[in-house]
Protein backbone atom coordinates (compact mmCIF):
# COMPACT_ATOMS: atom_id res chain seq x y z
CA UNK A 1 0.00 0.00 0.00
CA UNK A 2 1.20 3.60 -0.60
CA UNK A 3 2.22 5.32 2.01
CA UNK A 4 3.44 1.88 4.37
CA UNK A 5 7.06 1.44 4.13
CA UNK A 6 7.97 -2.33 4.92
CA UNK A 7 11.91 -2.59 6.01
CA UNK A 8 13.16 -6.35 6.76
CA UNK A 9 15.33 -5.91 9.69
CA UNK A 10 19.02 -7.73 9.13
CA UNK A 11 21.91 -8.44 12.28
CA UNK A 12 24.85 -5.99 11.77
CA UNK A 13 26.49 -8.68 13.55
CA UNK A 14 25.97 -11.91 12.14
CA UNK A 15 28.64 -13.83 13.68
CA UNK A 16 26.48 -13.64 17.39
CA UNK A 17 24.03 -16.13 16.19
CA UNK A 18 20.59 -16.35 17.23
CA UNK A 19 21.77 -15.19 20.81
CA UNK A 20 21.76 -11.29 20.40
CA UNK A 21 20.75 -9.28 17.43
CA UNK A 22 21.68 -5.44 16.95
CA UNK A 23 20.32 -3.43 14.27
CA UNK A 24 21.12 0.29 14.06
CA UNK A 25 18.32 3.26 12.81
CA UNK A 26 19.11 6.73 11.90
CA UNK A 27 16.04 9.15 12.71
CA UNK A 28 16.24 13.05 12.29
CA UNK A 29 18.04 13.70 15.40
CA UNK A 30 20.30 10.57 15.49
CA UNK A 31 20.34 7.20 15.75
CA UNK A 32 19.33 4.43 17.60
CA UNK A 33 20.36 0.94 17.40
CA UNK A 34 17.42 -2.31 18.47
CA UNK A 35 19.29 -4.66 21.02
CA UNK A 36 18.28 -7.80 21.95
CA UNK A 37 19.59 -10.40 23.63
CA UNK A 38 17.66 -13.94 24.28
CA UNK A 39 17.74 -15.09 28.19
CA UNK A 40 21.78 -16.05 29.45
CA UNK A 41 23.64 -14.21 26.68
CA UNK A 42 24.77 -10.58 26.79
CA UNK A 43 27.95 -8.67 26.48
CA UNK A 44 31.28 -9.76 27.83
CA UNK A 45 33.24 -7.45 30.12
CA UNK A 46 34.02 -4.44 28.08
CA UNK A 47 34.51 -0.54 28.22
CA UNK A 48 34.65 2.69 26.02
CA UNK A 49 37.71 4.87 25.75
CA UNK A 50 35.93 7.32 23.36
CA UNK A 51 36.75 6.76 20.25
CA UNK A 52 32.96 6.93 19.77
CA UNK A 53 31.11 9.60 20.83
CA UNK A 54 28.22 7.65 21.29
CA UNK A 55 30.14 6.01 23.61
CA UNK A 56 30.69 9.46 25.61
CA UNK A 57 28.75 8.53 27.75
CA UNK A 58 27.10 4.88 26.37
CA UNK A 59 23.05 5.15 27.00
CA UNK A 60 20.97 2.26 26.76
CA UNK A 61 16.94 2.16 27.59
CA UNK A 62 15.28 -1.27 28.75
CA UNK A 63 12.46 -1.30 26.94
CA UNK A 64 11.36 -5.38 28.23
CA UNK A 65 13.29 -7.99 30.06
CA UNK A 66 15.60 -8.03 33.09
CA UNK A 67 19.23 -8.08 32.69
CA UNK A 68 22.34 -8.22 35.18
CA UNK A 69 24.43 -4.95 35.33
CA UNK A 70 27.84 -5.58 36.19
CA UNK A 71 30.47 -2.81 36.21
CA UNK A 72 33.81 -1.46 38.26
CA UNK A 73 35.40 1.31 38.15
CA UNK A 74 39.39 0.98 38.25
CA UNK A 75 40.35 4.60 39.17
CA UNK A 76 38.02 4.87 42.16
CA UNK A 77 38.15 0.87 42.35
CA UNK A 78 34.19 0.91 42.89
CA UNK A 79 32.47 -1.94 41.93
CA UNK A 80 28.15 -1.86 41.06
CA UNK A 81 26.03 -4.65 40.54
CA UNK A 82 21.75 -4.47 40.14
CA UNK A 83 19.18 -6.31 38.30
CA UNK A 84 17.17 -3.92 36.08
CA UNK A 85 13.85 -4.01 34.60
CA UNK A 86 12.29 -2.89 32.17
CA UNK A 87 11.93 0.89 30.84
CA UNK A 88 14.91 2.07 32.74
CA UNK A 89 17.62 4.54 31.15
CA UNK A 90 21.22 3.43 31.71
CA UNK A 91 24.15 5.61 31.22
CA UNK A 92 27.67 4.28 31.20
CA UNK A 93 30.76 6.70 31.35
CA UNK A 94 34.37 6.27 29.61
CA UNK A 95 36.52 4.24 31.20
CA UNK A 96 33.64 1.93 32.91
CA UNK A 97 34.17 -1.50 32.54
CA UNK A 98 30.99 -3.36 32.49
CA UNK A 99 29.10 -6.46 31.56
CA UNK A 100 25.13 -7.35 30.94
CA UNK A 101 23.50 -10.19 31.14
CA UNK A 102 19.99 -11.01 29.90
CA UNK A 103 17.59 -12.32 32.97
CA UNK A 104 14.61 -13.29 30.59
CA UNK A 105 14.78 -12.30 26.80
CA UNK A 106 15.67 -8.23 26.80
CA UNK A 107 14.62 -5.67 24.34
CA UNK A 108 16.93 -2.39 24.15
CA UNK A 109 17.85 0.57 22.63
CA UNK A 110 20.72 2.67 22.17
CA UNK A 111 20.81 6.11 21.93
CA UNK A 112 23.70 7.28 19.48
CA UNK A 113 24.65 10.54 17.76
CA UNK A 114 26.76 8.85 15.26
CA UNK A 115 26.34 5.66 13.12
CA UNK A 116 27.62 2.28 14.55
CA UNK A 117 30.67 1.45 12.63
CA UNK A 118 31.51 -2.15 13.12
CA UNK A 119 34.55 -1.83 11.93
CA UNK A 120 35.75 0.89 15.10
CA UNK A 121 33.05 -0.17 18.07
CA UNK A 122 35.20 1.54 20.45
CA UNK A 123 34.70 -1.37 22.69
CA UNK A 124 37.66 -2.70 24.28
CA UNK A 125 38.02 -6.26 26.09
CA UNK A 126 38.59 -7.03 30.02
CA UNK A 127 42.07 -8.26 29.10
CA UNK A 128 43.17 -5.21 28.31
CA UNK A 129 41.61 -2.80 31.53
CA UNK A 130 44.47 -2.90 33.98
CA UNK A 131 46.87 -1.43 31.31
CA UNK A 132 44.46 1.60 29.93
CA UNK A 133 43.80 2.41 33.85
CA UNK A 134 47.14 2.75 34.36
CA UNK A 135 48.19 4.89 31.26
CA UNK A 136 44.70 7.18 31.92
CA UNK A 137 46.22 7.64 35.70
CA UNK A 138 49.61 9.04 34.45
CA UNK A 139 47.45 11.72 32.26
CA UNK A 140 45.79 12.76 34.97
Amino acid sequence: MEGIKLRRIEQVNPGDGARRFFQPFQGERGYVTLGVYKKGSGSDFHYHMGDDPSKNPERLFLVTGRCFLEARDGFSSETYSEVLDGKIEVSINLGILHKITALDDVVFFEFRNTPFNRDNPDKYPENTYAAYVEIMKMKR
